[in-house]
């Protein structure tokens, strides 16, 4: 037995030892559970022959015995679950920190309009569902789901023509158009329930498109006849990440400007000047206008309610640089808008323009996001009104309007990669190390077989307002997407599934 005891005491603290140093559960378990055993039964046994020695025999040593064998056993018991419990805790407490649910996840990707969680395929412009937020399954399905309205209501087109579904997913309309989806070249507008939609065709250089506007109760309350200029449907055949402006801006053909449409009514709000591509983007209540590349740097501010000219700002670019306005599904809210002035191909600098009144703040290009391959990225530097920089895992928060400081917050990991979120809450992803010797924790898959980001990586929820750190969770198997809700949580998209932390 001795001998038995102490070969499998030897092998079970090298299974043991092995898992730790190259993290394998199942080795881990039968190596503690081996170790264990053998501890108790060296116990036991030198606790037999100690009472041999003092008790010849009878019943006090048959006694003995089985105190010592019920003593080897909790011993045996305790050490096990030691020996599982210190690093499973250890795993669990980062792992399970601020966790509100999991689940498996949905093809394509999840993006929120007012505080609704859709399940999109971008690449095909398409919104298929919504996310129920209680515990992450499928709440409702729609098929043909193109455009996402402010409201969170989704419209969608097939072989009949349009159906209008609420945030809920409950079919508030249906409305019929010759031709169903083939005639439907864009919905332009959509406003507490009515919408406009245009049908167009082509003859020489002339894009003639017939707009309509439908009311909430599914009904045509207007229509009419426009000819534009052939560039100014391209951002509306489906959804791309922009949801639906409140108000219709089309290019027509003369004179060049740029028309502005109620969507209810129908009727002209008035216009603004255009010069080439028509480049325009909606903030609440606040449509910005800028000029095209190669002309004079100006914007320009009008109100959605009833077209009224709030502000212009000219000369925004010196010398041979241009504007590129960043699109409000990157970063901005309705009270701040990003423009990076371009020259050479690179940000020269970046614009926080006020979309009250158009103030504008330059900000240092070197101190806003981060440069990619495709420019530079201001969406995973930004939440709301805040900018943010940050070394390592310091992360620092300042107004974008005036660049004060807010707050400063130290997260976990190795680097932060990416900060964003809303008004109300900050999501900051931070890269960390492998766990290499906890054997509750799976290994990563080889360098060839899983993708760039997908790797363990710490996501901390903050307070927008104060910079409170509201959870920081630990995802062992890497991020590839956080979308900040209502509530100060955030819907995590793993590489395995999705998971909602935050405030509980």
């Amino acid at each position: 037995m001795f001998v038995v005891s102490t070969i499998g005491l030897v092998a079970g603290l090298g299974l043991a030892a092995w898992a730790v140093v190259e993290p394998q559960l199942t080795r881990y378990i039968v190596g503690v559970v081996l170790l264990a055993a053998s501890v108790a039964a060296l116990l036991y046994r030198w606790r037999r022959q100690r009472v041999e020695r003092t008790e010849p025999g009878g019943g006090a040593r048959w006694r003995f015995r089985l105190s010592a064998g019920g003593l080897s056993a909790a011993v045996a018991v305790l050490l096990a679950g030691v020996a599982l419990a210190v690093p499973y805790l250890d795993h669990r407490s980062e792992t399970e920190d601020g966790v509100i649910w999991r689940a498996d996840r949905f093809g394509g990707q999840v993006a929120v309009a007012a505080g609704t969680a859709f399940v999109t395929d971008r690449p095909d412009g398409e919104v298929t569902g919504a996310v129920d937020l209680d515990d992450g399954s499928l709440e409702w399905s729609i098929p043909d789901g193109r455009w996402l309205t402010q409201e969170g209501d989704v419209i969608a087109a097939d072989a009949d023509g349009l159906r209008y579904y609420s945030s809920a997913g409950e079919q508030l309309w249906e409305f019929d158009v010759d031709g169903g989806q083939e005639a439907i070249d864009a919905v332009l507008a959509a406003r507490e329930g009515h919408i406009a939609f245009a049908s167009c065709g082509s003859q020489d250089e002339r894009r003639s498109c017939h707009l309509v506007g439908i009311d909430p109760s599914g009904q045509m309350t207007w229509e009419r006849e426009l000819d534009v200029a052939g560039t100014f449907l391209g951002n509306f055949r489906a959804w791309e990440g922009e949801l639906l402006p409140e108000v219709v801006t089309v290019a027509p053909l003369e004179p060049e400007v740029g028309l502005m449409i109620d969507p209810e009514s129908g009727e002209p709000m008035g216009d603004f000047p255009r010069t080439g591509t028509l480049r325009h983007y909606g903030f609440g209540e606040v449509l910005v206008v800028a000029s095209p590349p190669d002309t004079d740097c100006r914007l320009h501010g009008y109100r959605i309610s009833d077209g009224e000219q709030l502000w212009s700002v000219d000369d925004l670019c010196p010398g041979e640089e241009h504007l590129e306005p960043v699109p409000p599904r990157w970063a901005g809210t309705e009270n701040v808008m990003y423009v990076e002035v371009v020259g050479d191909d690179q940000a020269e600098s970046v614009l926080a323009v006020s979309t009250a009144d158009g103030t504008v703040q330059e900000l240092p290009a070197r101190d806003v996001g981060r440069v990619t391959s495709q420019g530079l990225n201001i969406e995973d530097a930004s939440a709301g009104d805040l900018l943010f920089r940050w070394r390592t895992t310091n992360v620092t928060a300042a107004h974008a309007s005036t660049l004060e400081q807010r707050w400063q917050v130290e997260v976990p990991g190795l680097r932060v990669r990416t900060v964003g979120g809303d008004r109300e809450t900050v999501t900051i992803v931070s890269d960390a190390a492998a766990s290499e010797h906890n054997p509750w924790v799976p290994p990563l898959p080889d360098d060839t077989d899983r993708g760039m980001l997908e790797y363990p990586t710490y996501v901390t929820v903050v307070d927008a307002e104060t910079g409170e750190i509201l959870s920081t969770t630990l995802v062992p198997e890497g991020v590839s997407d956080v979308q900040a809700l209502p509530g100060q949580r955030a819907l995590v998209t793993t590489y395995e599934g999705m998971v909602l932390v935050g405030a509980a």
